[in-house]
């Protein structure tokens, strides 16, 4: 068999891709998964979840209360999907990324963690831990400061959306538009040498 070279608009379109992540998301959020998907360049693998919050599949819903999680109405369970060491590597750095001005539901959104795939809308998250604080309403271009872990300190969490803000009492709104990527860095431990 010969050598096949890859054109580089080729290449370029099959590293845009990256390859699914394998990361499930619970039946609260899944419908609002666009991809999930990870690339790696030497030992880095960076995890990429882009989630539209309006979704034509599912629109997920917000409520008031500071902290609930946000997820689909009437579903048990809205993680984005758990995070381990051989999907994800040792993470060290989260970011979110709003490319679309969220709508309908409440745009104050923070990114959380859970010990635990057990949380639905307008719930709480076993062990909820903030990850990025949005401290404000999302708008296209936002970006919540970038935070650092150590190597153990997200392995095994589970991915949520939570209201950032604390107003409280209002029923379940659903999103009609909103785009959020979240990317998570991390790193493989390479074999010995």
């Amino acid at each position: 068999m010969g050598n096949r070279r890859l054109g580089r608009k080729r290449l370029f379109s099959l590293e845009k891709l990256g390859q699914k992540s394998g990361m499930t998301a619970g039946p609260g959020a899944v419908d609002a998964i666009g991809h999930s998907t990870v690339a790696r360049d030497g030992s880095e693998i960076v995890t990429e979840i882009y989630v539209d919050l309006g979704s034509s599949k599912g629109a997920l819903s917000s409520t008031h209360g500071a902290g609930e999680i946000i997820g689909a109405d009437g579903a048990a369970v809205s993680h984005l999907g758990q995070i381990t060491t051989a999907v994800n590597g040792h993470v060290t750095l989260v970011e979110m990324i709003c490319v679309e001005t969220p709508t309908g539901g409440k745009a104050d959104i923070d990114l959380v963690s859970g010990t635990a795939a057990n949380a639905g809308l307008s719930g709480s998250a076993t062990g909820q831990a903030t990850i990025l604080a949005a401290t404000g309403s999302l708008v296209a271009g936002a970006s919540p400061t970038a935070a650092s872990y150590d190597a153990s300190q997200l392995a095994d969490k589970y991915l949520y959306l939570a209201y950032g803000g604390s107003s409280g009492g209002d029923a379940a709104t659903a999103y009609t538009g909103g785009k959020l990527v979240i990317r998570l860095y991390g790193y493989d431990v390479p074999a010995d040498v």
